[in-house]
């Protein structure tokens, strides 16, 4: 069996919490014996240096997938049959799914929404007031319908996107496929950590955003409780540098090559998401690796988690603050905290899980 991948760039997973997961799904779907070909809509993209593109594609590579670097998508997909085609979001399906239905009509078409596009835009638009993005999101919200009532299954990461796209495309094949994280076999001790790290790729709106509500309103009032509080801000992406610069124990780490081990140093990390939506694969991780968080209703969305279950949930400036405080001061609080969300994810996100997903769709 032969899948081909449609995407609208190479994704970078050790950058991008969305690659992240694909990354995840890939070596599962090559376990079921599925030969795995990746590839790009656009050679070029104006949110990644084009230097890291041949990276990119060895990184693939480098996991038993097929990359190939054609000049014209079109004339690739003509020459090549397969007998699955997965869309990775809702612009790869968009660009590609209309040509290769056509041109494949008796293969599986498979609609991967990542998170619902169309849910984001609409938070951002009512966040900012601004008439254009709501017109954005009303586009993008048939887009999303049609996809996946074109689509023979579409996948979304959690049961309340499922809930929207279904009563939004009650006829559509949808199921529920989410991001896979691996549990730290040992929690580092509260007193071997120390400090608060945010974790983004900030070629995304809602985490550039996130910073800046973080380092303009939110961390002051943190350092005002907390003199000593230092904060690490992981992740590549273009930022506002000067006005990190400017914020008080605050610093700059860019992107941290392992991760998993960095976030068993610091003591908690945040979240303060005002907008987004499907799961958030920086928060999952953080709370696989031990390390609660301190996030927003948005930041916590899809987890099947309460507030305490690894992550302590807020919304305004000043409950944010304390709680960030509270988690670093208090061991107790820490530890509860800590010990709920592992235990918690021990039952959920898991590699099984997914696999009997997957094992539905690739069924012949």
């Amino acid at each position: 069996m032969r899948l081909l991948i449609i995407t609208p760039l190479i994704p970078d997973p050790r950058r991008e919490g969305a690659a992240y997961r694909l990354l995840k799904i890939t070596r599962l779907i090559m376990d079921l014996g599925v030969e795995v070909t990746l590839l790009p809509l656009h050679r070029k993209f104006k949110t990644i240096d084009e230097d890291t593109l041949s990276d990119r594609n060895a990184f693939w590579a480098s996991q038993g997938i097929i990359v190939p670097n054609p000049t014209n998508w079109e004339s690739y997909v003509s020459n090549n049959q397969f007998e699955y085609y997965w869309y990775d979001s809702f612009l790869g399906a968009n660009i590609a799914i209309d040509f290769i239905k056509r041109l494949r009509a008796d293969a599986k078409h498979i609609f991967d929404t990542v998170d619902l596009g169309h849910v984001r835009e609409f938070r951002e638009a009512k966040l900012t007031g601004k008439q254009k993005l709501l017109l954005k999101a009303i586009a993008t919200k048939k887009t999303e319908v049609d996809r996946a009532n074109q689509a023979d299954v579409t996948l979304v990461v959690s049961e309340q996107e499922c809930a929207t796209l279904k009563s939004l495309a009650p006829n559509a094949s949808i199921l529920v496929l989410p991001n896979i994280h691996e549990l730290a076999d040992e929690i580092p001790s509260y007193e071997s950590r120390v400090g608060v790290g945010i974790i983004g790729s900030y070629h995304h709106g809602p985490n550039v955003d996130a910073v800046r509500w973080l380092c303009e309103e939110i961390w002051p009032r943190c350092v005002e409780l907390s003199p000593d509080l230092n904060l690490s801000i992981i992740g590549s992406g273009p930022l506002d540098e000067e006005s990190i610069a400017s914020t008080n124990n605050c610093k700059r780490v860019g992107y941290i090559e392992d991760l998993p081990a960095y976030l068993q140093r610091l003591r908690l990390t945040v979240a303060p998401l005002r907008y987004g939506a499907g799961i958030k694969g920086k928060v999952l991780e953080s709370i696989a690796k031990g390390t609660p968080v301190v996030g927003t209703d948005i930041a916590s969305e899809g987890l099947n988690l309460d507030s305490g279950d690894g992550i302590l949930v807020a919304n305004t400036t000043n409950t944010i603050a304390n709680f960030i405080v509270r988690l670093h001061q208090e061991k107790d609080l820490w530890e509860r905290t800590a010990m709920r969300g592992h235990q918690k994810l021990r039952h959920q996100f898991t590699q099984d899980h997914c696999k009997q997903t997957l094992l539905r769709i690739f069924d012949r």
